[in-house]
This record gives C-alpha cells, sequence and structure tokens, in this order.
C-alpha cells in the first residue's frame, strides 16, 4: 500500500514538472528566438539557430537613422515619472482608505473600483478633448496625465495596508509623531513589498501603451511602442533590424522585474484579501 502511495506521489510530481517544463519552453523559446535574431544577417532570420555572423549594425543602424533614441528617453521618462506618480498618490489614497475611517469611505472606495470596469477606449474622445484644450497634445505632462493614478494601484495599496497591525500606528501617534511622519516611517517600510510590486506592475503596463502615446504624441513625444510600429509601416527596416530594436525595448522591462522580483513574490504572498 505504501509503495502504490509512493508510486502515485512520484508520478504526480513527474506530471506536475513535466508540465511546467512544457510551458516554460513555450514562454522561453520565442524570448531566446528574438534575442538570435537581433544579431543575424538578414538571410539566417527565420532560422531558429546560433547567428554564423554576429551582426552588432542592427542595433547601430535603427538609432543613428532614425529618432530612436528621442523614443527610448520618451518612453523612460513616460514610464518612470507614471510610476513615481502612481506609487505616490495611490500609497497615499490606500493608507487613507485602510486606516481612517469616514462618512462615504465604502462608497468612494467603490467608486474608485468602478474604474477598473471602464474600458479605455470609452473614455479616449473626451480624454483627448481635455487634453487638447488643455493645449497639451504632443507634450510629457499630456502624455503622463491618465496614468499619474491607477484604480488598481489605490486597491492594491488599500488591501496591503489594512493587513498593517493599528497598535504601530496608535504607538506612534501616542509618541507624537504626526500623520505624515506616521505614513513615511511607519507604513511605507512595511508596505515596500507592494510598493515594488505597484512599481513594477505599473513601470511595464506603462512602457508598453500603444493607443493614448500613438493618440497624443504626434511627433515630439513618441514612444518606443509607437515606434517599434512605424519601423514596420513606415519604415520598412529589414527583420534582423526590427528584432534588434525589439529587444531594446524589452530589456528596461526585464531589467524592472528583476531588480524587485523578490518584493513582487512577496506581496503576492502577504496582499490581503478582507476587512
Amino acid at each position: 500500500m505504501k509503495s502504490k502511495l509512493n508510486l502515485t506521489t512520484a508520478a504526480g510530481w513527474f506530471v506536475r514538472y513535466f508540465l511546467l517544463t512544457l510551458w516554460l519552453l513555450i514562454i522561453i523559446i520565442p524570448i531566446v528566438w528574438i534575442f538570435l535574431s537581433a544579431f543575424k544577417p538578414l538571410d539566417e532570420v527565420l532560422k531558429f539557430s546560433i547567428p554564423s555572423k554576429i551582426k552588432i549594425e542592427n542595433f547601430i543602424i535603427p538609432y543613428t537613422t532614425r529618432p530612436y533614441p528621442t523614443y527610448y528617453v520618451n518612453s523612460i521618462l513616460f514610464a518612470t515619472l507614471s510610476t513615481i506618480s502612481v506609487l505616490f498618490f495611490c500609497s497615499l489614497a490606500g493608507y487613507g482608505f485602510a486606516k481612517f475611517k469616514f462618512f462615504g469611505r465604502r462608497v468612494f472606495f467603490f467608486m474608485v473600483l468602478s474604474t477598473l470596469m471602464i474600458s479605455v477606449h470609452v473614455t479616449m474622445v473626451p480624454l483627448f478633448r481635455i487634453i487638447k484644450n488643455l493645449g497639451m497634445v504632443d507634450t510629457l505632462p499630456g502624455l503622463l496625465a491618465p496614468f499619474m493614478m491607477t484604480g488598481v494601484g489605490v486597491f492594491l495599496m488599500r488591501q496591503f495596508m489594512i493587513v498593517i497591525p493599528e497598535d504601530y500606528i496608535d504607538a506612534a501617534r501616542i509618541d507624537g509623531a504626526g500623520e505624515i511622519l506616521i505614513f513615511a516611517r511607519i507604513i511605507i517600510p512595511l508596505a515596500m513589498p507592494i510598493v515594488s510590486a505597484l512599481g513594477v506592475i505599473n513601470f511595464i503596463a506603462v512602457w508598453d501603451e500603444f493607443l493614448w502615446p500613438l493618440v497624443i504624441g504626434l511627433s515630439k513625444k513618441r514612444t518606443m511602442t509607437v515606434g517599434l510600429a512605424l519601423f514596420v509601416t513606415g519604415f520598412k527596416s529589414p527583420l534582423n533590424q526590427l528584432f534588434a530594436v525589439s529587444v531594446t525595448a524589452v530589456v528596461p522591462m526585464m531589467m524592472a522585474y528583476f531588480i524587485a522580483q523578490r518584493h513582487f513574490v512577496r506581496s503576492l504572498a502577504l496582499t490581503g484579501l478582507k476587512e
């Protein structure tokens, strides 16, 4: 009987790791293909093989003959400033919803959550008209405006902060600490896992954003996602150069995740989902 249980357990582990390995290969093979193709001559791009000759000029030509350095800087500014703004405003709002009792708290929180149910395409036209009337078309503030705070960010911050013990806050208030000091010295250090996780999620989401930069960035404030689309439709460049530009566009997202992955995983384990 015991041997049968051991065989069943071993079979279960084998199936589990086989499926996980298969899923890993499905995810990793296209990424490896892109990285290899970025260094290949044009006639080898469609082959899954090691490059016969390293073509560094695949990276140099797009960045010297087209405005990709500008697009890259725009994307870095867009994603970085948006992430800083989201972390600041969402952490403040999450702290307020989690630790302060005020009239209409549940109603206001429901209103924040309701923004998650509205498609971005529904608000695109009125949002564009507002930005246009403010004279912020093709500017960094106009690019940033819809991404300075998110309902998802407020929700995640609130759900994490709600499980922080009230005793820490009460003890700080007894010692004479103000709310700003409590927030900066107690709440934020305890909430670093969710702060890091939200930072990574927001950075990647904003870096990948295509529709709003396409609408608002007419020339000066185009981002890498729009630039990649132009690479195919407007510039009609070789595939190996397209892969090279794609690799440079992916690197910041990979770096953001690897830098904060420890906090990211921890936040998923610690985030509370109840009052």
